[in-house]
């Protein structure tokens, strides 16, 4: 986990852009910590799906361990927030 962790200090995620919306909130709640079962109770949508999107989304930011991802998620929960009008929407999205 440490050599992980050291690889991490070496990158920077890549432009907000590079992500889409959804994925976004997906790291978002990744940052927090959340399991994909709980994350997908929130969307409306089966464990599994959101299981393969954090695969997808590891691949897409060259990502190689779940230790990675965290550290990812909680620089990325640093970025702007978006508007409350958008947050209120988070609870009508499906995966």
């Amino acid at each position: 986990m440490k050599g992980d962790q050291a690889n991490l200090h070496q990158q920077t995620l890549p432009p907000e852009n590079k992500l889409s919306r959804h994925q976004k909130k997906l790291l978002v709640r990744f940052a927090k910590r959340k399991t994909d079962e709980q994350i997908a109770k929130e969307f409306g949508c089966h464990a599994d799906l959101i299981a393969a999107q954090r695969q997808t989304m590891m691949e897409k930011l060259e990502i190689r361990s779940q230790a990675q991802l965290a550290a990812a998620a909680r620089q990325f929960a640093n970025w702007p927030r978006p508007k409350k009008s958008q947050n209120a929407h988070n609870k009508n999205m499906s995966c």
